[in-house]
């Protein structure tokens, strides 16, 4: 929202074939070059960049009516990664189904791989924020016995957090053993 640049427009004059060939391929579009300013990577919040230079895809037989402009970026800070010692795992079923079946699971999953914003990490790690895992079973495919199950974990987590790249903790496995009337 408070990412915007001055002047927010530029005009573009090249050959029109020049211009027909790229609008052909994508919207024609002018980038502000900000990877080599250093303010990206120490600094967070609202920051005004002055003389951001301009380009566009094609070079050659191009002019701009501008070549640099003033940037305002709303920069965000970088995500971290947190690993999780353990993580509780909660059971909904539908009504009844404990009345018949025992569920028989492991019920805290071990070194679980967030990443997020500090401040939300941050919650995590001094316990602000409780991390639980639900394990939902709809009980309709579920099959009894020695015959495991598995169902997908969904991660409560912070706004913002979420499992790390590459998690593969995702599905839990469950056995339903039936009760004896």
């Amino acid at each position: 929202d408070q990412t915007y640049f001055v002047p927010s427009t530029v005009k573009l004059r090249a050959p029109s074939q020049v211009i027909d060939d790229a609008e052909k391929k994508q919207p024609l579009a002018v980038y502000a070059d900000i990877t080599k300013r250093e303010e990206f990577k120490t600094r967070t919040g609202t920051q005004k960049l002055e003389n951001v230079p301009l380009y566009w895809v094609k070079r050659e037989n191009v002019s701009m009516s501008v070549n640099s402009v003033t940037a305002n970026l709303d920069i965000r800070a970088r995500d971290v990664t947190y690993e999780i010692a353990s993580v509780p795992i909660f059971k909904e079923t539908p009504a009844g189904l404990e009345e018949r079946f025992k569920v028989d699971y492991t019920a805290s999953i071990t070194n679980v791989k967030v990443t997020g914003p500090a401040e939300q990490i941050e919650q995590i790690r001094n316990g602000t924020f409780k991390v639980k895992a639900v394990m939902v079973i709809s009980g309709l495919n579920s099959s009894t016995g020695d015959r495991p199950n598995s169902t997908d974990l969904k991660y409560e987590l912070p706004q913002g957090v979420s499992l790390a790249p590459g998690s593969d903790r995702v599905k839990w496995e469950y056995r339903l053993i039936e009760r004896e009337r």
